[in-house]
């Protein structure tokens, strides 16, 4: 099926977009929902739990149990980044870490019980806990739901600049306009041979903000949530590393089509939006356990590599000491 498209002059009062960073205090207000509604859920079901299992409030055996529960599936929720701002509301890995989380609780509960020959745990691994988890995953689905029927109003939207050419960027706007559950809606668009001081034109009612290659200035400017690549001859693989690399650090994300990019690795995530397989190129991770874990790992190789070294370095240390006397680590100051 063809793609229409047109493109109109508008009066020279169009909306621009928006100078600063959008306004997303929607995003803050759904993800501090999301976590308290979690707790007091988990609250709940856990203090049920710790009545059905203990037939009365008294005993501290309970409490413990109870406490100890609740701590093991805290620590996973957290680990499993189950309340991470970029999963809630959309796509199935919300769903899918929140049950990861789950599952990893009761595994390591259930370890517990084993190693130390507690066979209380067993209604908190195969009953409370799996309920538990049914009732998050239906509250989770249900505030959805809520979030998607604000969509439909044109509410809880993210800023999505758009860049490729004309009949992709048309049809891409259409796809977003159908489908507002995914929460984009295109508040510019850029198109090959368009320049960012002429902005009197429109594509499907969406002003025309610059050309291909004013993408990565444009989006410094802080008006857009995600920059969506669409197919066009001048998006090479070097221009779209470069595009990749102007916007590390920037609160951005950028979406291209998988034919387009060439990478590789953990910050590539496939995603299917509007009914197109698109690729989700994340920021680098300089935090959480990611971060923690790769710093731990490169001290300790570092080390293991210095201790397998040693002897060969002090055999050249004690070489240099011998032939001139001088020291061993040359020292020099630079200046830039």
């Amino acid at each position: 099926m063809s793609t229409h498209f047109e493109v109109s002059e508008s009066a020279s009062t169009s909306p621009r977009p928006t100078v600063g960073p959008p306004a997303l205090s929607w995003e803050s207000r759904y993800r501090w929902t999301v976590v308290l509604t979690d707790v007091v859920l988990i609250a709940i079901c856990l203090r049920v739990g710790l009545v059905l299992t203990d037939g009365s409030l008294s005993g501290h055996l309970p409490g413990a149990l109870a406490g100890m529960t609740a701590v093991v599936l805290f620590g996973s929720l957290v680990g499993g980044r189950v309340w991470e701002q970029r999963i809630l509301g959309q796509g199935a890995d919300e769903l899918r870490r929140l049950v990861n989380a789950f599952v990893i609780a009761a595994v390591v509960l259930g370890l517990t019980a084993l190693a130390m020959d507690v066979g209380f745990f067993r209604p908190w691994v195969f009953g409370v806990l799996p309920v538990t988890g049914l009732v998050l995953l239906t509250s989770r689905y249900g505030l959805r739901r809520v979030l998607h029927a604000r969509r439909s109003r044109g509410l809880c939207m993210h800023p999505v600049l758009v860049a490729g050419s004309l009949d992709e960027v048309a049809d891409l706007i259409e796809r977003t306009r159908r489908e507002s559950h995914y929460g984009w809606s295109v508040a510019g668009v850029c198109i090959p041979g368009a320049s960012p001081d002429d902005r009197t034109h429109e594509v499907r009612d969406v002003p025309v903000v610059g050309g291909l290659v004013d993408v990565p200035e444009l989006v410094r400017g802080g008006a857009y949530r995600a920059v969506a690549v669409a197919p066009d001859v001048h998006w090479t693989r070097r221009r779209l590393r470069e595009l990749a690399w102007s916007l590390e650090g920037a609160p951005v994300e950028l979406v291209v089509a998988p034919a387009l990019m060439e990478v590789t690795g953990p910050r590539l995530h496939v995603a299917p939006v509007y009914g197109l397989t698109l690729l989700r190129v994340s920021l680098p991770t300089f935090h959480g356990a990611r971060w923690v874990l790769k710093g731990v790992l490169d001290r300790v190789s570092a080390c293991f590599a210095l201790l397998l070294l040693a002897p060969l370095l002090l055999a050249i240390a004690l070489a240099v000491k011998l032939e001139d006397g001088g020291p061993v680590l040359f020292r020099q100051q630079r200046v830039g």
